[in-house]
């Protein structure tokens, strides 16, 4: 935090940088920054903001691994793409264009002092091989930039340094937030491909900053944000290719119509989703904290593959909210596994308002959706599961403090109606299947 004022003579940009942190306590892993510059000036900056800088001017990405700080090349990411699809492990995604963060063209004016030469560099958007530079320029017109550096070794350095700074402007076109799933691969550095969002978006998208958070309510989730994939060909663009000409030749072969079909001609199901108690039987109704099981019937499906289940809160108007997550694996023909109910609040539905106004609670209602990746097999839906409270409380008399035993109250509910019951032998009120909200006992 504190900002600091000096100079480096006869050292690199990656020497500069290791002696700024060296009294931290903390680790630094620099990529190689080119050879030594007559004089790099810190000023009057933190050490972050001089990294950021440094970062900028090389197109440089940012990240940390515990106690350690990584300033690697933008296209060095060493960490797998994550692919994320709209309602299923992607919750939210807010993509934002802005014309005007984007230059399309940049001229570079710099110097080298111990050659005592001066070097201009001008690149254009037709270099950098981007489509939205050459939108932007069919759009709006050409928008220049113009920077003055002293720092370069020749006119070889010069060019690659503007190239950078272009490309790394390229990227601030587009920008966005967003939620998923929990998904421990979604770190600094990572590429995603969004699915099944609008076109205009559906992009490859460098991750700039992850959050991972475990929540009681929300289950795991992961926030991030990101800009535009500009770097070296991924994994996605080889999957696509490969796809493309699988597809091609499927076409050309009469495939198309068998590509869910096992070798032997089988097709792969999951049939008949339900939500189960504790004896197998059907339900359409839990309470929080019981525990619950999620099944389905399997044909065509080996022993031992993987279905992945998500937990939903149903909204009316489609906008699910995502809970958790389970795997399980096909066993004698059934997958099945069990969930402990939790209670989720219902806030934005489209009619929790209305409901809670009327009510003065919120119910939640639970889906699950089963798909099975080895198959192709997604969306698979189930029925709703509603969530009821319940009470179980024992009473005592408030001057000798002896059980309440056998006494009649009522309960008075927020939406106005109320429940006549009678305590138990051992002081207790049991009353099941009650909805959320606040409750008033009278004892008579």
């Amino acid at each position: 935090k504190v900002k600091t004022a000096r100079s480096f003579l006869e050292k690199s940009y990656s020497d500069a940088i290791k002696e700024m942190i060296q009294d931290m306590e903390i680790q630094c892993d620099v990529c190689d920054l080119g050879s030594q510059r007559l004089f790099i000036m810190q000023k009057d900056q933190t050490v972050l903001a001089f990294i950021r800088e440094v970062a900028d001017k090389f197109d440089l990405t940012i990240r940390c691994e515990g106690e350690k700080v990584i300033l690697e090349e933008f296209t060095a990411t060493k960490n797998e793409d994550v692919t994320l699809e709209w309602n299923k492990t992607l919750i939210k995604f807010n993509p934002e264009s802005n014309s005007m963060n984007v230059i399309t063209d940049l001229d570079l004016y710099t110097y080298n002092g111990r050659k005592m030469e001066g070097y201009k560099s001008e690149k254009k958007h037709d270099e950098t091989q981007s489509d939205d530079l050459k939108l932007v320029s069919e759009k709006f017109g050409d928008k220049k930039q113009y920077v003055i550096s002293r720092d370069v070794l020749d006119q070889n350095d010069a060019d690659k340094m503007a190239l950078k700074m272009l490309k790394g402007n390229s990227r601030k076109f587009v920008h966005a937030t967003g939620t998923a799933c929990g998904e421990p691969l979604i770190i600094g550095g990572a590429v995603i491909k969004a699915k099944g969002i609008p076109k205009r978006w559906d992009r490859m998208y460098h991750v700039i900053y992850a959050r991972h958070v475990l929540r009681p309510n929300k289950g795991y989730i992961t926030e991030f944000n990101c800009e535009l994939y500009t770097g070296k060909q991924s994994k996605f663009n080889q999957q696509q290719e490969a796809s493309s000409s699988q597809d091609k030749e499927r076409q050309e072969s009469g495939e198309a119509a068998a590509m869910n079909k096992t070798p032997d001609n089988k097709t792969p199901q999951l049939k008949n989703l339900k939500w189960k108690d504790k004896d197998n039987k059907d339900i359409t109704k839990a309470h929080v904290g019981d525990k619950v099981k999620m099944t389905a019937e399997v044909s065509d499906i080996d022993d031992g593959v993987t279905v992945n289940i998500k937990i939903y809160e149903k909204d009316d108007d489609g906008n699910n909210d995502y809970v958790t997550g389970v795997g399980a694996r096909v066993k004698s023909g059934k997958v099945e596994t069990e969930w402990d109910v939790t209670y989720m609040t219902d806030e934005d539905d489209s009619n929790s308002a209305e409901e809670k106004e009327e009510k003065g609670y919120t119910l939640p209602e639970y889906m699950f959706v089963m798909e099975c990746p080895k198959h192709g097999i997604e969306d698979m839906e189930s029925g709703v599961l509603e969530v009821n409270g319940w009470i179980n409380y024992e009473f005592k008399f408030q001057d000798n403090k002896e059980l309440m035993k056998n006494q009649d109250y009522t309960i008075y509910l927020d939406d106005g109606t109320t429940i006549d019951g009678t305590t138990d032998s051992d002081g207790k009120v049991n009353e099941e299947n009650l909805k959320f909200g606040n409750y008033y006992i009278i004892f008579k």
